[in-house]
């Protein structure tokens, strides 16, 4: 499988960071300074635990797999289309 080109569903630093933006917003005060930003970053990263890191790194063939049906599918649809076009 050619690997997609920038494609977040098969990049789990992806989803590690939205968990990490999420939780920075779920504090009751957003940090301001980047010291701060820093440290509250840091400390959610540090919170987050082991099992969903690799929670998604075995989600890793479910995913691809997914990827893989959907431009199949993308690709009959771009197919079917082009016979309309002719």
């Amino acid at each position: 499988m050619k690997w997609p080109a920038q494609s977040p569903d098969l990049n789990p630093i992806e989803n590690a960071w939205s968990n990490l933006k999420r939780r920075l917003h779920r504090r009751p005060r957003f940090p301001i300074s980047t010291t701060e930003i820093f440290n509250e970053l840091r400390e959610e990263w540090l919170s987050i635990s082991d099992s969903y890191f690799t929670k998604l790194l075995r989600s890793m063939p479910t995913r691809t797999k997914l990827v893989e049906l959907n431009k199949r599918e993308v690709d009959e649809a771009l197919e079917c289309y082009e016979c309309f076009e002719n």
